[in-house]
């Protein structure tokens, strides 16, 4: 008696749409949770050169020639800090340095945050660079804009 032993074509195909239909599952769950941990990284960023900025106006009285050190921003992150009375400029000898934002650019994804936060209490989120353009519009479920708060 010849004894074959293998797999048909059949049950090689059903095998490949199951591990097709776990990978459909499994990918965009892990692609969610990396974007989260990113989200979350840099969120403590922006909250530790606060903590530095507030630590820095304690010894000068002002945010002028403020310098952050030993930020880490996940790769593609951009941090810019501003002068709150003239968002055109950053902390320089230029400015009144009497208060501060910190505005976060994410690399290019629909699904990245933009981040702001500002020494007058300011703190949100959104999408779209417009809606966190140096205010919090709040979120309009209508339209889909506005920034969300974190």
């Amino acid at each position: 008696m010849l004894k074959k032993n293998g797999f048909t074509l059949i049950e090689l195909m059903v095998v490949v749409v199951i591990l097709g239909i776990i990978a459909a599952i499994a990918i965009p769950s892990y692609q969610s949770y990396i974007r989260k941990s990113t989200e979350s990284k840099v969120q403590q960023e922006i909250l530790k050169v606060s903590e530095q900025l507030e630590n820095y106006r304690a010894r000068n009285f002002n945010y002028r020639n403020f310098t952050a050190t030993s930020v880490e921003m996940p790769d593609g992150y951009a941090l810019n800090i501003y002068d709150i009375d003239d968002t055109s400029k950053s902390l320089t000898a230029g400015v009144q340095g009497r208060g501060w934002y910190i505005k976060v650019t994410p690399p290019v994804d629909p699904k990245n945050y933009y981040f702001l936060m500002g020494s007058n209490g300011l703190k949100c989120r959104s999408h779209l660079a417009s809606d966190v353009d140096f205010k919090c519009e709040p979120w309009n479920e209508t339209n889909q804009s506005g920034g969300q708060l974190w």
